[in-house]
């Protein structure tokens, strides 16, 4: 696929070729129909998208992946994370709500796809998914783990590789959570990349409880660490992506390696999320475009 042309850009260069990639935490599914709508209207390429349910008693059974493939009319990639395991514990306090389906991530794309793969992410030795310690586990019962989804494509002739990833938010901190990222990097060919999902920067161990003082600290730290590895994202560490009990954060990124340069950016609201939708138009930057 040869990179589409859009109509104007914040860089006032309406003439590079572009693509416009999207990420998003969909939070399970609970407006399928405003969810792909918005997800069409943004007319991307590539989008990244994490906690999808398929068949999941909350979401009313609804096979989120099925529902995204169809309403934007492209192939699909789903990468199981999760089976949600019933309980009564989920029915007495719904964390993570009725159970008995599958929850994960998805890669939709335009581009061609030379091969995708995903990768066991490495847990916390704290976590015991399955119920056997207590909150959030014991209301939330699941089976499975984090996995990085990783998905290789052709564009213009040349490669590259998009990471779609959903980290680890309990009983994690920020060791734990850039070990994931290594692990899903260690994964990837060389070359260009775009990196981009929920990384849940929530500042600590015992965050969970109350992370929002801990999350500037974290968010900066993650910036760093992404930095020293050719990374870009262009949105500013105060663009919360995250609104809930009005609390702010953000948690989502879209970044990009030197290869590749933003162009123009947007965040739209989050709803009918719980997360901000995240859209960046990139393109070749020139020098990479002069040796490919």
């Amino acid at each position: 696929m040869t990179m589409r042309r859009w109509a104007s850009g914040i860089s006032g260069d309406s003439s590079r070729a572009r693509l416009r990639v999207v990420c998003w935490n969909i939070e399970r599914g609970y407006e399928p129909r405003a969810i792909v709508d918005r997800l069409a209207a943004l007319d991307a390429d590539l989008y990244l998208l994490t906690e999808l349910d398929r068949g999941n008693a909350r979401t009313a059974g609804v096979d989120m992946f099925a529902e995204l493939e169809a309403g934007l009319g492209m192939p699909g990639l789903f990468a199981l994370e999760f089976e949600e395991l019933p309980s009564l514990w989920r029915r007495i306090i719904p964390q993570g709500g009725p159970g008995g389906g599958v929850h994960g991530n998805a890669v939709f794309s335009r581009v061609a796809t030379r091969r995708s793969q995903t990768v066991a992410l490495p847990t916390s030795s704290r976590l015991r998914w399955q119920g056997e310690t207590w909150i959030p586990e014991l209301f939330e019962p699941r089976r499975g783990g984090r996995v990085a989804q990783l998905v290789e494509l052709e564009l213009d002739g040349r490669p590259l590789t998009a990471i779609n990833l959903h980290l680890e938010s309990w009983r994690s901190d920020f060791s734990h959570r850039s070990g994931q990222i290594e692990r899903a990097l260690a994964a990837c060919p060389e070359g260009p990349k775009v990196l981009a999902g929920d990384l849940n920067p929530l500042g600590g161990l015992w965050a969970s409880a109350w992370p929002w003082r801990r999350v500037p600290r974290e968010v900066a730290q993650l910036r760093a660490w992404l930095a020293a590895r050719g990374f870009t994202d262009p949105f500013t560490d105060r663009q919360a992506t995250f609104r809930r009990f009005g609390l702010s954060g953000k948690l989502d990124w879209l970044a990009c390696s030197p290869e590749l340069e933003p162009l123009d950016w947007g965040l739209l609201p989050a709803s009918p999320s719980d997360h901000a939708c995240l859209w960046v138009d990139l393109a070749w930057c020139v020098e990479s475009r002069e040796r490919g």
